[in-house]
C-alpha cells in the first residue's frame, strides 16, 4: 500500500511543467465564453431592431455568463465531461 502514495515532487514538477498548459486552456475557456456573450448580445441586438444600450450591454452578459455557469454545473452536463474526459485520456495513454 505503500507505494500506492503519491510522490509529492513528482507531482508538484508535473504541474509546474503544466502551468503553461494550463494558462493556455484557461485562455481559452475565457475565450468561449466571450463568444458565448457575443452570441446573446447580437440575438438581443436582432430581436430589438437596434443596438442596446450599455446598460443593456452588461445585464446580457451577466445573465449569458451565468447561463453557462449553470449549463456547466448541471449534473448531466459534468456526466458527459466525465465520460468524454475519460475516453480522451484513454486514448492518449495508449498512444
Amino acid at each position: 500500500m505503500e507505494s500506492e502514495k503519491w510522490d509529492k515532487k513528482r507531482m508538484e514538477k508535473a504541474m509546474e511543467e503544466s502551468k503553461e498548459e494550463l494558462f493556455e486552456l484557461t485562455k481559452k475557456l475565457n475565450d468561449i465564453i466571450v463568444d458565448f456573450c457575443v452570441r446573446a448580445l447580437k440575438t438581443f441586438e436582432a430581436g430589438r431592431g437596434k443596438p442596446l444600450n450599455p446598460l443593456q450591454v452588461n445585464q446580457v452578459i451577466t445573465k449569458e455568463v451565468r447561463h453557462v455557469l449553470d449549463q456547466i454545473s448541471d449534473p448531466e452536463f459534468i456526466d458527459i465531461i466525465v465520460r468524454k474526459a475519460e475516453m480522451k485520456y484513454v486514448e492518449t495513454v495508449e498512444e
